[in-house]
Parts: C-alpha cells; sequence; structure tokens
C-alpha cells in the first residue's frame, strides 16, 4: 500500500498582540512569550510559552485567574497573527497550607520547608519551588503539591507526601587492585524520631598486604588501617533556620596506606554551627562555621623517618618507646562553609546545580601546631536531555599553603587524587586510589599535592525511579600538583568508562566503575597507559 501523505503549508509568526493587559505591559510580555517574528509556528512551543512563560508572571503576582484567550489569523497562505485578548480578574491568596501523608514525620519539618505562608498573595514560582526543596531532604519517595480553590480570592495549599524508609544500616565497601579492600559499617538515622535531625555511626576497617608506596622506608606494625565517627546534626534548632552538630572521629591508619610513609592516629571533635535559607543572594544558600580540635600522633621505626617527614621539628620533639619513635601535634581549625543547591532530586537530579566554598583556618591566633590555610572549590550541575536522561558536569579546584615556617601540614590535609576515593582521597577513576600525582616531596617523602584540579562529566540514564537506579557513562580528567611554579592545566590524567549506581533504602548507595586510564599512574610503567580499572562501591556517598 502507497499512502500519500499531505502534511499542509509550513506557518510562521508574524504579529503578536496584546489587549486587556493592565499589570504586565506588552513588551515584558512578548519578552516573557519568547516567539519571535518569523519564528515557524509549532503548536507545543506555543503552549508551552503561553503557560508556562507567559501566565507565570501573573500568577507569581496572586493572578491565578488569569484568562490568556487569544484567537489566530491566517495572513495569505504562510503566516499567522495572534491577538491575546487577556482578564487579569483578581489576586487570590492563601487561605490554609494542609499537609497529608505524614505519618512518620512530624508536621514542622515539612512546614518549615514551605515558604508561603496564610495570608500571603499566592505565587506560582514558592509554591513549585516548595515540592523541590521538600524533595532534597531525602525523606519522601514523592512530594504531590495541589491547589484547592476556596472562593474566588482565597485558595489552599495542599501538600502530600508519600514516606520512604530512611533508616540506614550502613555498609560502605570499596576495592581496588592495589589495595585491596576497604570495607565496614554503621548505621544513619537522617530522619531521628521524624524530626528531621541526623545521628549517624560508623566503622570502618581495611586491609593491604604490602606498602603501597614503596619509596618510603618504614615499616608498620600492622596492615590494618580503622576509623570510628559518631555526630548528631540539628538542620533547624526549634523550627529557626539555625544548625548545630557535634561530631567525634577516630582513626588509625599504617604507613602501608599512607603517602608519608608513617603510622597515624587521629582523634579529633568538631562543633558545627550554621544558618541556612540565607535572604541573600537567595534561600537556596546556607553557610556554616564548624570548629576542629584534634590530636594526631605519627610514629615509625627510626627517628630519621619523622625528621624527613617533618623538616620543621627537631629531636626534642620526638618521644621513642620500645625502639617506635613518635612524634605527637595538635591542631585547631575553624572551617567556613558556603554551599547553594538547587537540585530538582536528591539522587537523580536532571536539571539544578550544587555549589560548594570551604575555607579553612588553622592554628595562628587559634592555637595548635599546625598553621595552614585550605580551600576547596567544587561546582556540579546538570543539564536536562530528557526526564530520564541528564548530563552531569563536576569542576573542583583546591590549595593548601602553609602560613608559617615552623608548623607543619598533616600529611593527610594534602590532596592525593585515583580510584574511588575510598578510604580518602579525590575520586578519579581509571587509576588506582591515591596514584595519581606528582607528590609534592618534602625532604624526598611524598606528602600528597598543594593544589588539585578536576573535571568530571557524565551521561546519566535513568534504569528505576524507586529504588533510584541510573547507568552512566564518563569523561574524567584532573591531577595534582607541588604548587603554581608546577601547575600545568594542559597535563592532566584522563579516564574513561561506564559504571551504575543503586539506592536502596537499607544500604545506602552501591556503585559499580569500569574505567581506562589514558595516562601513565605512578604505580605502573611512566611510558605506558595504566589502562583498565575497576572500583568497587557500597555504602559510600558519592564523590
Amino acid at each position: 500500500l502507497i499512502y500519500d501523505i499531505y502534511e499542509g503549508p509550513k506557518y510562521y509568526h508574524r504579529n503578536v498582540d496584546w489587549v486587556g493587559n493592565e499589570l504586565v505591559n506588552d513588551s515584558t510580555l512578548s519578552n516573557a512569550f519568547n516567539i519571535q517574528n518569523g519564528d515557524v509556528f509549532s503548536l507545543e512551543k506555543f503552549n508551552f510559552s503561553l503557560f508556562q512563560n507567559v501566565s507565570s508572571l501573573y500568577m507569581d503576582k496572586g493572578y491565578l485567574n488569569v484568562s490568556l484567550a487569544h484567537n489566530f489569523h491566517h495572513v495569505k497562505n504562510d503566516s499567522i497573527d495572534v491577538l491575546f485578548n487577556i482578564t487579569e480578574n483578581n489576586i487570590v491568596k492563601v487561605r490554609k497550607i494542609i499537609i497529608k501523608g505524614n505519618e512518620k514525620t512530624n508536621e514542622s519539618v515539612i512546614r518549615r520547608e514551605v515558604d508561603i505562608y496564610p495570608g500571603d498573595v499566592f505565587n506560582r514560582t514558592k509554591f513549585i519551588n516548595v515540592r523541590t526543596k521538600i524533595m532534597l531532604l531525602n525523606f519522601f519517595e514523592n512530594v504531590i503539591p495541589d491547589i484547592v480553590p476556596v472562593s474566588e480570592d482565597e485558595v489552599d495549599l495542599v501538600v502530600e507526601v508519600i514516606e520512604k524508609g530512611v533508616g540506614q544500616a550502613n555498609f560502605s565497601m570499596g576495592w581496588n587492585k592495589v589495595q585491596g579492600f576497604n570495607g565496614g559499617g554503621g548505621f544513619q538515622l537522617p530522619n531521628f524520631l521524624g524530626r528531621g535531625q541526623t545521628i549517624s555511626l560508623s566503622y570502618n576497617r581495611g586491609l593491604s598486604g604490602s606498602s603501597t608506596y614503596s619509596n618510603t622506608n618504614t615499616s608498620s606494625s600492622n596492615n590494618v588501617s580503622q576509623s570510628f565517627s559518631i555526630s548528631f546534626f540539628e538542620p533547624a534548632l526549634y523550627d529557626t533556620p539555625n544548625m548545630i552538630g557535634l561530631s567525634y572521629s577516630y582513626y588509625e591508619t599504617p604507613s602501608s596506606r599512607t603517602i608519608s610513609g608513617l603510622d597515624i592516629k587521629s582523634s579529633s571533635v568538631s562543633l558545627r554551627l550554621g544558618r541556612r535559607k540565607l535572604n541573600w543572594p537567595d534561600d537556596n544558600f546556607k553557610v556554616s562555621w564548624v570548629f576542629t580540635k584534634s590530636v594526631k600522633k605519627y610514629s615509625a621505626n627510626e627517628e630519621q623517618n619523622l625528621l624527613n617527614a617533618f623538616p620543621y621539628i627537631s629531636s626534642n620533639n620526638i618521644e621513642s618507646s620500645n625502639n617506635i619513635f613518635e612524634f605527637q601535634s595538635s591542631g585547631v581549625s575553624l572551617s567556613q562553609i558556603i554551599t547553594r543547591r538547587s537540585l530538582n532530586h536528591p539522587e537523580f537530579p536532571t536539571q539544578g546545580s550544587d555549589f560548594t566554598w570551604d575555607f579553612t583556618y588553622s592554628g595562628g591566633f587559634l592555637g595548635g601546631f599546625e598553621d595552614y590555610l585550605k580551600n576547596i572549590f567544587s561546582f556540579n550541575f546538570f543539564i536536562p536531555i530528557t526526564e530520564k536522561i541528564t548530563i552531569g558536569n563536576l569542576f573542583k579546584f583546591g590549595n593548601i599553603e602553609r602560613t608559617s615556617d615552623n608548623s607543619i601540614i598533616p600529611p593527610q590535609k594534602y590532596f592525593v587524587m585515583g580510584g574511588s576515593g575510598i578510604p580518602y582521597g579525590e575520586m578519579l577513576r581509571g587509576y588506582p586510589e591515591n596514584s595519581v600525582g606528582p607528590y609534592y616531596y618534602e625532604n624526598n617523602y611524598p606528602v600528597g599535592g598543594k593544589l588539585l584540579s578536576r573535571y568530571s562529566i557524565e551521561g546519566r540514564f535513568l534504569l528505576s525511579p524507586n529504588p533510584t537506579m541510573y547507568g552512566f557513562v564518563f569523561l574524567d580528567a584532573g591531577n595534582v600538583w607541588s604548587g603554581y611554579n608546577t601547575i600545568d592545566p594542559y597535563h592532566l590524567k584522563r579516564s574513561a568508562g561506564f559504571g551504575i549506581r543503586l539506592y536502596m533504602p537499607m544500604l545506602g548507595l552501591i556503585g559499580y566503575d569500569i574505567g581506562y586510564g589514558f595516562d601513565p599512574s605512578s604505580f605502573g610503567d611512566s611510558d605506558s597507559p595504566w589502562g583498565w580499572d575497576h572500583h568497587l562501591i557500597f555504602g559510600a556517598g558519592m564523590n
């Protein structure tokens, strides 16, 4: 069978006229309509521009019942004039805000994310943003906002939530072919007693068979690393935008797992204060200050190893016992963290951005033996392709500098890169953990880098919305350098590959990546690409 399909003539926009608009002038309406003379007529684009862009100008000012009647006038056989007859009607106010579906979560946890109040003029954009802000709490499978007319000038706003299990028995595990397995467990209660508070406890343990950093002369008494942490966080103290948190952490790492080649034991306590919903530049910003007091103990079998690792100390700072030499330092730091998060989903965002600036001042007038400044900038944004496909972009830059000639920077504060970022460091898939350099050397001891730069792009495609599961392909590029005099933005370690992520309600994040490193690694032939490497992630956060 042969079908002869006649699609008809193609029409072009010619003139657009507005009648009846008193609140908004013609030029503002035309700019929002965003269809120019000579554009090909598309009914889909026409309706989107009219109801998404033009109607928002009125609904954001409370004119919920605005009428945007329009007529098409065909001119000859190829042009269309559009006449809009606008009836603005009256302003609508909010009578009540009704919360539904919250069986476990206190109503106040939801209501404090709603920036519209009874008696306010209705605002369409604010009401749409309510869903995004509540979803970002990550307590709910879905949030369904609705508008219920009460009279010609009043409406009720209904926010219905569908709760999900948010308590996690957290098991974390990472694997790479150089260091072997890193794993542990714990639990996290991100909505403790339905109040939006977070309590978490974790314990991690790792085992390596041999020293990763063969250019050090230190031998460790054991190859086991372990860490413990416990924390409490209140995001809205007394239902205000004020935040408070308290945490304690302890870890010990053998020389086979440290770049410095030293056994390290550290304990620290932190107090966090902050405020969210800042009014400037917008209410997506929040700021917090973290005060941290820490004590670290470095040990080696030979005194000279400590002196080499810390050129700014002397034998008077080192104690010995049973042929083990130890150096102890204390640090006091204050960090200011500014974040802005406008993602549309906590686990699979398709649009929006996430910005963080973490600035740390340590030592100086605060005291301690660790004097340095550290900055980390990260910016992550998403470009939507469809509802299930998005392009994610991540930029990250960091630097650290000593502020006194007679102090130290803890080796673990320097930047390292490679692999999945487990148990520490910056992710760069397709390479072994912490293998990307060159590292900054103090007295011929590697201590990581003073500068870090990384860029990643991912094409993500949603496989399941509940539980959230998505696959992706990625391109990574990054490096660490010893300082600004050696930085080379054109000399980056590059990789490409694919992976999958799954968020399980009781287990957290599960992921698996396979990447190909196009450049040499510190653990391989300096003239050959590293090749294929794979990384297992279980229960860890996104990096």
